[in-house]
């Protein structure tokens, strides 16, 4: 016990604190193409949560992400065409298609990491995991 208060003490406090909150005030919102009984989805989120990024985004279906029905992993871009859209550079985008009649049972769950620090620790944290409910999410159109 000593040996770990020894060990404790010798970390500083500001390596053991973790940032979980979205600071950079963006918000998500989707992009959608319905082609008949399909729609092509786009959903944009923020890069940046607090000091954690985006690293990992999962579909699910009438779930709240703790008994999922079903979980499919999806991928984490950088939007297209940056050159033009520069207001799109900090956000990432989530690509699939779905069946139109499932927009309202899906969510994507979108987990962030901390990036390791300057002096090559590792951060002892897990990072946030945000879910949007697709069907509530504003749309824009690009």
């Amino acid at each position: 016990m000593r040996f770990l208060v020894f060990l404790l003490s010798l970390t500083p406090l500001f390596s053991l604190a973790c940032s979980t909150e979205n600071t950079s005030g963006l918000s998500a919102f989707k992009t959608q193409s319905i082609y008949g009984e399909i729609s092509h989805i786009e959903v944009y989120y923020p890069l940046d949560y607090g000091d954690a990024q985006a690293f990992r985004a999962e579909i699910s279906f009438e779930s709240n992400f703790d008994q999922p029905v079903l979980t499919v992993p999806t991928f984490v871009n950088e939007p297209l065409d940056l050159e033009h859209s520069l207001e799109l550079r900090p956000y990432r985008v989530s690509t699939f298609q779905l069946a139109t009649n499932m927009l309202d049972k899906a969510s994507i769950a979108i987990y962030y990491k901390f990036p390791k620090r300057d002096d090559g620790l590792i951060t002892f944290c897990m990072g946030p995991r945000v879910i949007y409910k697709i069907s509530d999410l504003p749309e824009k159109s690009l």
